[in-house]
């Protein structure tokens, strides 16, 4: 298992903007949860910048599922996601990834150079730093939930927000910690670029 999450160092905005297929490493919760066996799950990739995380957190008894990007740790929530929803689960990811990414002020272009991957494929995790980020921001949502007055009240939004503008460890190990936001942007914002 990979121990480490990519060097940003590696990716320059031409690695993104090749058409590739989404790679969601999903969790055990959440492989059982859309009914994934062993093989149903894929061993390719088209690369660490297509990957996200998702694992499933049961927050005041509705099923939310949390989508972290491999690379920068970028998060997004699906809240009170139903059954009928994991049927278009591309379309769920995206409805709520592309809201929290324009909230964020990317524009539609640097949106398409991220998620600009048609179709998806399953795997299992593989990055102990990326899941152990999630369960970070797992626990932290819960406590800004309850602090918001609860779930059905909660800002979404702004818990996606507050995720993002976190400092991680896990994006530069054994140096001072970088926020996802930050990381994204220099990502899919050629330099230069306001």
């Amino acid at each position: 298992m990979d121990r480490s999450v990519p060097s940003l160092a590696r990716y320059v905005v031409s690695d993104i903007t090749k058409p590739k297929m989404l790679t969601f490493r999903c969790s055990q919760k959440a492989r059982n949860l859309l009914g994934l066996r062993d093989h149903d799950l894929s061993d390719e990739t088209d690369g660490d910048l297509a990957e996200w995380f998702v694992d499933v957190a049961t927050i005041e008894r509705h099923r939310c599922l949390l989508f972290t990007h491999k690379v920068t740790l970028y998060s997004v929530w699906a809240i009170a996601v139903r059954k009928p929803d994991l049927l278009r689960f591309e379309e769920l990811f995206r409805h709520h990834a592309i809201a929290t990414l324009t909230a964020d002020g990317f524009q539609p272009s640097e949106i398409e150079r991220l998620l600009s991957a048609h179709g998806h494929r399953f795997a299992k995790t593989n990055s102990r730093p990326v899941t152990g980020s999630m369960n970070d921001h797992v626990q932290s949502s819960r406590w800004y939930i309850e602090q918001d007055g609860g779930l059905k009240v909660a800002d979404v939004g702004a818990i996606n927000r507050r995720l993002n503008r976190t400092p991680m460890g896990a994006l530069a190990p054994g140096q001072h910690m970088d926020f996802p936001i930050d990381v994204l942007t220099r990502i899919v914002r050629p330099s230069g670029a306001a």
